[in-house]
C-alpha cells in the first residue's frame, strides 16, 4: 500500500495595494527582476509551489505526525506503539 501526497503552497494576499505611481512601480519592478539572479522557476515557487510524492506507511505516519506537531504547538498525535515511535 502507498499514499499519494499533494501539497500546494500558495502565497496569500491581504487585498491591500499601496497607493503609488503605477508607472514608477513598474519600472522599479522590471529593474529588480533584471538584477535578480534567481531563475523564473525559483520566482514562480515564491508564488505557488506544488509538490507530489508517494509515501509508504511509515513515511505517511511520520509526515502526518510532523504536520500535527507543527499545527498543535508541539504535542505528538502518534498513537502509542505506532511504527515510527
Amino acid at each position: 500500500m502507498f499514499y499519494h501526497v499533494r501539497v500546494e503552497l500558495v502565497s496569500g494576499f491581504d487585498g491591500m495595494l499601496p497607493e503609488t505611481d503605477p508607472e514608477a512601480d513598474l519600472v522599479a519592478a522590471v529593474r529588480r527582476l533584471a538584477d535578480d539572479p534567481r531563475t523564473a522557476h525559483e520566482l514562480e515557487n515564491e508564488v505557488c509551489q506544488r509538490i507530489e510524492m508517494l509515501l509508504c506507511l511509515r513515511c505517511r505516519l511520520e509526515l502526518a505526525d510532523r504536520l500535527m506537531l507543527y499545527g498543535s504547538g508541539g504535542e505528538s498525535h502518534r498513537p502509542p506503539g505506532s511504527l515510527t515511535q
